[in-house]
């Protein structure tokens, strides 16, 4: 059905403007029968062809957006930091840090941060032997980081970010860890 219509407003050379102001006529049609049958007042009229006008708008503005602008660099690959909290993760934890490090990303650019947060069981020898394996075979840095006492996923997490940040020697600006992508 797609792919007909496709073909038939290529074999026509329907201009992509005339189908849309074809739509916008649909939408406008409809909403103006229907705010004939609307028995709850003028506001709820009002309202309904606000909210089309709205709608409608969006469109027309992202026709216009220019995804091309010339600050934005399509070759930028930003330092990053995985963090990788885990709690009893004896039997996955080893497969998940070396998967990390398989990543297709720039191998200087990345590291991993994987913090051991009280577990009970091999989690911590698992990090350790995938921190090693990952260095030997993709040369990708593993911090690991043992707390003997459970402090959550939300402390890890903050954990990830304060080293990441020092560790990478940034200054970030005040209120950067807002900014700061998790």
């Amino acid at each position: 059905m797609i792919k007909s219509i496709r073909k038939f407003i290529n074999l026509h050379r329907i201009n992509a403007w005339v189908i849309f102001y074809i739509l916008v006529y649909i939408v406008l049609v409809i909403k103006l029968v229907t705010i004939t049958r609307i028995d709850t007042g003028l506001f709820f009229r009002i309202y309904s062809v606000v909210v089309s006008a709205y709608i409608l708008s969006r469109f027309v503005i992202a026709y216009f957006y220019d995804h091309n602008h010339p600050k934005y660099n399509v070759h930028y690959e930003p330092t990053v930091a995985f963090g990788v909290p885990s709690k009893n993760e004896g039997e996955n934890i080893y497969e998940t840090i070396l998967r990390i490090a398989n990543t297709d990303y720039p191998r200087d650019k990345f590291k991993i941060i994987a913090i051991n947060d009280g577990s009970t069981d091999n989690t911590l020898d698992e990090m350790l032997r995938a921190k090693k394996d990952a260095l030997e075979k993709n040369g990708i840095e593993v911090i690991v980081i043992d707390w003997e006492v459970n402090k959550g996923k939300r402390e890890g997490m903050a954990e990830k970010l304060f080293l990441a940040v020092n560790q990478a020697g940034s200054n970030l600006k005040p209120l950067g860890f807002c900014e700061s992508v998790f």
